[in-house]
C-alpha cells in the first residue's frame, strides 16, 4: 500500500512560526491519502467510485431519479432498493474530521493573517462538504511563503464517466527566483498573441486573473502521491475561470526528480545528437515546456466539455494544452524571452515527456490521459513524416514539427466546438498505441 511522498526541502526561507505551522499541516497528508486509498484500487488500477459489476447504463438510469449519483462529490453504492449516492462528507467522515481539526489548529497558530483565514475557510468548506468552494477559495487566495492544495480536485481517475473527483494534497514553499520568468511568460501569453482563431470563444479570462508561481513541494498525498505531478492548473470549469481566474503552480523539485528518474531513461529512444543536452538545460527546458502547457490550458478553457467530450474530456484537454504550448514557444522566441536553442530544447523535452507517458500509461490512471493524447501526436507525426522509426530509435525532423500546426488547429476546433462524434473519430484514426508501443518498450 502506498504512502504520501515527501521531499527534502530547504525551509530556511521560513520564520520559526511558519516552520511550526508546516509541522501541523504535514499531519494532514496521511489522512488525505487514507481517503484516496478508499477511492482507488492501486493494485488493479481501478477506481472505486461505483459498485463493482454495475454498468454505465445502470448508473445513468439511476441518476435520473437521483442526480447526485453523477455528482463530483459522491460515491455510488448498491443497496437492496437500488443504487444510491453517498456524499464524500458522510463517506469519509472520520478522515475529514481529522483534517478539519488540523486546519483549525494551524490557522490558530499562524501569524500570517491571509494564510490563517484561508485555512479557516478551508475547514469551513470541508465541514459543510462544499468542495466547489474549496477550489474557489484556493484560486482567490494570494499565496505567501507557504501554500497548499487540498481536496477532491481532479476527475482523471473516474474511468467510467470522468466526473468523480479524487482527493489529493500538496504542501509547498515559494521559489521567488524561478517565479519571475514564469510570470514573464504568462504576461506575454496574456497579451493575446498566442491565442487561437478569434471565432472560438474561450472563458475570456482577464489578464489580471492568471496567477502563476514556482514552488518546492514538501509533500504530495492522495492522487498526487501516485502521479507526482509537475504542475496544477485550477479550476477546470470555464465559468469558474471567468469569474474567479486561474492559478497555475509549478512544482520545481518534482520536475527535477522527473528529469532524473523519468526523462533521462527514455533518451535512448532518440538519436544521441538530439538528447546530448547538459542537465541544467534539460531541467530548464522541462520547466518551460510544462509552463507553456499550463499557460495555454489556462487561456483555452471551454464550456460544456464533459457533455460534449464525454469520456474524452481529460485526454482532449491535455492534448490541446500540450500542442498549443509547443506552438506558443515560437512567440517567446520572437519576444526575446527564449533563444532558438531554448526552443529546440523545449521540443526535445516535449517528445521525451510523450515517450514516458506512453511507456508508463498502465502504471497510473492519470498518466493514461496524457498517453492517449501523445498517441495522437506520434501517430499523426509519423504519417506526416515528422517522425521515422529505425532500429528502435525515433528520428525527428525538428524543422518539420511545424506540420503539427494542422493537427493543432483540428484539435483546438474539436475541443472548443466539436461533438462526441468529432473527438471519437479523431481518436479512432490516430489514437492507436500499436506503432508506438512497439518502439517505446521499457
Amino acid at each position: 500500500m502506498s504512502e504520501p511522498k515527501y521531499f527534502d526541502v530547504d525551509l530556511n526561507i521560513l520564520n520559526n512560526n511558519q516552520k511550526e505551522v508546516v509541522k501541523i499541516l504535514l499531519e494532514i497528508a496521511p489522512w488525505v491519502h487514507r481517503i484516496w486509498l478508499k477511492q482507488v484500487d492501486e493494485e488493479k488500477k481501478l477506481s472505486l467510485f461505483y459498485p463493482n459489476g454495475v454498468t454505465a447504463q445502470e448508473i445513468e438510469q439511476a441518476s435520473i431519479s437521483d442526480p447526485d449519483i453523477l455528482s463530483h462529490y459522491t460515491v455510488v453504492k448498491k443497496e437492496p432498493g437500488g443504487l444510491v449516492s453517498v456524499s464524500y462528507r458522510e463517506e469519509y467522515k472520520e478522515e475529514i474530521e481529522e483534517i478539519i481539526a488540523l486546519l483549525l489548529k494551524a490557522s490558530e497558530l499562524s501569524e500570517d493573517n491571509v494564510f490563517s483565514k484561508h485555512l479557516k475557510d478551508l475547514a469551513k468548506d470541508f465541514d459543510e462538504g462544499d468542495f466547489d468552494s474549496v477550489i474557489v477559495d484556493y484560486v482567490k487566495t494570494e499565496d505567501g511563503p507557504i501554500s497548499l492544495l487540498l481536496g477532491p480536485i481532479s476527475s482523471y481517475q473516474d474511468t467510467m464517466f470522468g466526473v468523480k473527483r479524487s482527493f489529493q494534497y500538496n504542501l509547498r514553499v515559494i521559489r521567488p527566483d524561478l517565479t519571475k520568468e514564469v510570470q514573464n511568460m504568462a504576461d506575454i501569453a496574456k497579451s493575446g498573441i498566442i491565442l487561437k482563431p478569434l471565432s472560438i470563444e474561450t472563458s475570456n479570462i482577464s489578464k489580471e486573473k492568471i496567477k502563476v508561481s514556482v514552488v518546492d513541494v514538501i509533500t504530495f498525498a492522495g492522487r498526487q502521491a501516485g502521479s507526482t505531478p509537475s504542475s496544477t492548473n485550477l479550476p477546470d470549469d470555464a465559468d469558474m475561470v471567468k469569474e474567479y481566474g486561474t492559478k497555475i503552480v509549478f512544482y520545481q523539485n518534482s520536475m527535477i526528480n522527473k528529469t532524473d528518474t523519468i526523462l533521462k531513461p527514455v533518451k535512448r529512444y532518440l538519436p544521441q545528437k538530439l538528447v546530448d543536452i547538459p542537465e541544467d538545460r534539460m531541467n530548464t527546458a522541462y520547466l518551460r515546456m510544462v509552463s507553456l502547457h499550463e499557460i495555454s490550458e489556462a487561456l483555452l478553457k471551454f464550456k460544456k466539455i464533459n457533455e460534449r467530450m464525454l469520456g474524452y474530456n481529460d485526454s482532449m484537454r491535455e492534448l490541446n494544452a500540450f500542442l498549443m504550448g509547443i506552438k506558443s514557444a515560437r512567440y517567446y522566441v520572437i519576444n526575446g524571452l527564449f533563444t532558438v536553442q531554448d526552443f529546440n530544447d523545449i521540443k526535445i523535452a516535449f517528445i521525451l515527456y510523450g515517450i514516458d507517458a506512453i511507456n508508463r500509461r498502465h502504471d497510473n490512471m492519470s498518466i493514461m490521459e496524457y498517453a492517449k493524447g501523445f498517441a495522437i501526436i506520434f501517430n499523426y507525426g509519423y504519417e506526416k513524416g515528422i517522425f521515422t522509426v529505425k532500429e528502435n530509435v525515433l528520428h525527428v525532423k525538428m524543422d518539420n514539427m511545424i506540420k503539427l500546426d494542422k493537427l493543432i488547429n483540428l484539435v483546438l476546433t474539436i475541443f472548443a466546438e466539436g461533438s462526441y462524434q468529432d473527438v471519437d473519430a479523431l481518436f479512432k484514426r490516430y489514437g492507436s498505441f500499436d506503432l508506438i508501443s512497439k518502439l517505446f518498450k521499457k
